[in-house]
């Protein structure tokens, strides 16, 4: 069990770690607000965020736009996806209701990680990220992936959960 060690400046941590990051892209660091924006790979764009007085790093994206309505059961869907911590790997998904989209988030304390740990990270948020974008794709816009997708967990209580 790691020890709850109070980093006093949390965003230079942070910073070394982009700097590293940037060998091949130039430098990264945290802007004033706290944030760094970062493309992987062209695929996936990361907010790596670290606050003045926080002891996390957030690492966040932008899933997919939501053009249509949500049901009822989408968002059972949803939840029964974020439930499921051994599938998002920890990551949460989170939907903004003012500009219609959904995104996915993991915080990490920083005393808990390191370089190689937070490259690791990055690495594989952006994966599951990728992952999770095809699987919400099929629940918003082919209804067999839904049905297939999806198993009744506990057919009394009405739950779902994700089954790959």
């Amino acid at each position: 069990m790691m020890s709850s060690v109070y980093i006093h400046d949390a965003q230079e941590v942070v910073n070394q770690w982009l700097n590293g990051l940037g060998e091949n892209r130039g430098a990264l660091t945290l802007d004033h607000q706290g944030h760094c924006f970062l493309v992987s790979d062209n695929e996936v764009g990361l907010v790596i965020s670290c606050g003045k007085e926080s002891q996390q790093v957030v690492v966040m994206t932008h899933l997919l736009n939501v053009p249509i309505p949500l049901s009822a059961r989408l968002y059972e869907e949803l939840l029964a996806v974020n439930i499921n911590v051994e599938y998002t790997a920890g990551a949460q998904l989170c939907f903004d209701k003012k500009t219609r989209t959904i995104g996915l988030l993991v915080a990490r304390e920083i005393n808990s990680l390191d370089e190689i740990s937070f490259r690791n990270l990055l690495t594989n948020f952006k994966n599951k990220a990728l992952e999770i974008r095809e699987l919400l794709e099929a629940l918003l816009y082919d209804a067999p992936a839904l049905a297939s997708g999806m198993q009744p967990a506990d057919r009394s209580s009405g739950a779902y959960s994700y089954h790959r």
